[in-house]
């Protein structure tokens, strides 16, 4: 298989204190236009890992380096959390083990029940349908990922 399917994914461990990680929430939702008063979205807060990660003890972060997924939202630089506890559906995007190899795309099934790994590029990358040949296991389902925009402080920054 060409190279380029795989989702090149780099480790990148983060660690948590018992400490929470909170920041202040607006009540309102944010205008694209113009917005309320600072004063009326100072009123709550978020905690941030509980946002990010429904299980953190079996949640982990990947950077993704690779093109295969870029219309999803999933560009190199940008830290996808993986989360090992949910069951995987058909739809879900996956980080997957093929022949060796991670990757992260959508899961699909054909009518057989054959999984398949289906890209979301502007790229032409090639769908996947798993055979009985192939070494393929999900390793967990990505639903949240993130990317910081500025470069300052940003570790990430050399993978864009």
């Amino acid at each position: 298989m060409d190279e380029s399917f795989y989702t090149n994914l780099e480790d990148f461990h983060i660690t948590f204190n018992d400490e929470p990680l909170s920041l202040p929430l607006g009540r309102t939702k944010l205008d694209a236009g113009f917005g309320n008063m600072i004063e009326d979205w100072m009123a709550d807060k978020l905690e941030i890992k509980d946002y990010l990660m429904d299980d953190k003890l079996m949640s982990f972060m990947k950077i993704i380096g690779g093109l295969s997924m870029n219309l999803s939202g999933l560009t190199p630089g940008t830290v996808a959390i993986v989360d090992r506890s949910k069951n995987s559906q058909p739809g879900d995007i996956v980080m997957a083990e093929l022949n060796g190899k991670e990757t992260a795309k959508y899961l699909g099934k054909t009518k057989d029940g054959q999984y398949q790994l289906i890209p979301d590029s502007s790229e032409n990358f090639p769908l996947v349908t798993i055979t009985e040949f192939d070494g393929f296991r999900i390793v967990g389902v990505i639903n949240t990922w993130f990317k910081r925009r500025n470069k300052k402080n940003n570790p990430f920054a050399k993978l864009r």
